[in-house]
């Protein structure tokens, strides 16, 4: 009776050493990836149009400026869509698989699309399949210009002569030229200078890491600290109990 009573004790301070053991493991696993995962979200900027801006009228070659980035990224396309058609219908402009966090995303020519009102759409495909995208809409297409009117002269005033004119030299006559219609204006989209680097969030993350990595570690030592003492108490009763089972064997 009293050999199953150690037996017993033995096995529950085992299991008690070992259950220790693992709530140590899980508590590390659980607090570590906490401040590696930080940095990694904000490094995206998903899916952003700089230039050009709704409202603005584009002439010939256009430079579309903007940032597709992201941790998951895979491909980005950017298209375009007449907003004076009955169906919407996307058109592509390009496709592109290499990250862009700030400049030139493609460049659309509005020479080989009638003039009107049109809209861009920039789509971040991801790896698991995500789409996020950006919208610029009411954008004037407008690359043939108008006829300029020729301008009338007016008729000539007619005055009561009161006096016989003299003989003086020969009047040269006034000739207007017709209006010259001014060449188009080739939009000049706006350069985009790269987004600054937010330092307050850089520290805070930092210092968000640091805390948690020495939470972490206090965690572990606190931890290992009283499984050392458990065990160094826990001991003599062990040899002990393995003693007396040796004797009465």
């Amino acid at each position: 009776m009293r050999r199953a009573v150690v037996r017993r004790r033995a096995r529950t301070s085992v299991q008690l050493v070992r259950a220790l053991a693992w709530a140590v493991v899980v508590a590390v696993i659980l607090a570590v990836p906490a401040p590696l995962l930080a940095p990694r979200a904000q490094q995206s900027t998903g899916a952003q149009i700089v230039s050009p801006q709704a409202g603005q009228t584009l002439v010939g070659n256009v430079n579309i400026i903007g940032a597709a980035s992201d941790p998951d990224f895979q491909r980005y396309r950017l298209e375009f869509a007449s907003m004076d058609a009955a169906e919407e219908q996307w058109l592509l402009i390009a496709e592109i698989t290499q990250q862009a966090t700030a400049g030139v995303l493609a460049q659309w020519d509005t020479t080989q699309v009638p003039d009107g009102r049109y809209q861009i759409r920039l789509r971040v495909i991801l790896r698991d399949g995500t789409v996020v995208q950006a919208a610029v809409q009411n954008l004037l297409v407008q690359n043939q210009q108008p006829t300029p009117l020729p301008t009338l002269a007016g008729p000539p005033t007619l005055g009561a002569p009161t006096a016989t004119p003299t003989e003086g030299p020969t009047p040269t006559g006034v000739i207007q030229q017709p209006p010259t219609s001014a060449p188009p204006a080739t939009f000049a989209p706006p350069s985009a200078a790269p987004p600054p680097a937010d330092i307050t969030q850089v520290l805070g993350a930092a210092q968000s890491a640091f805390c948690t990595g020495i939470f972490v570690a206090l965690v572990g030592f606190a931890l290992l600290g009283g499984y050392r003492v458990f065990y160094v108490r826990l001991r003599p009763r062990l040899r002990r109990a393995l003693a007396e089972m040796q004797a009465d064997e």
